[in-house]
């Protein structure tokens, strides 16, 4: 909370009137070694951030995109996966998942300009 409260704050002193927009992460994957084994677990702490991103937006009155919930919130990941838009590595995106996020954030701003300016 403190980090992105100070950032909001550098940010405003040195550029008043810019607009400011926060993205909350999607579910990630994290591997893990237990007894020789390496397996795969959801990074337990994306929906902390989560939740600590969409408190400070709300009290800083800075515009914020959800897409952990775009996304799918939990469990995601998986179905992310299996659809091929995450890596191997359960962290990065592919190609056609960078693009996917492209189009849904591009979708966004455009509900919301068209839901501002009555278009």
């Amino acid at each position: 909370y403190n980090q992105v409260d100070s950032l909001i704050s550098a940010l405003r002193n040195a550029n008043p009137e810019t607009p400011l927009l926060l993205t909350t992460p999607m579910e990630i994957g994290q591997r893990k070694r237990s007894k020789g084994r390496t397996y795969w677990t959801i990074c337990p702490g994306i929906a902390r951030v989560r939740d600590i991103l969409l408190r400070v937006a709300k009290e800083k009155h800075v515009a914020i995109w959800d897409l952990y919930a775009i996304s799918g919130g939990s469990g995601a990941n998986a179905h992310w996966r299996e659809a091929g838009y995450v890596r191997a590595d359960r962290t990065h995106l592919t190609v056609e998942g960078y693009e996917l996020q492209g189009r849904l954030f591009a979708e966004a701003i455009m509900r919301r300009y068209r839901a501002t300016t009555n278009r």
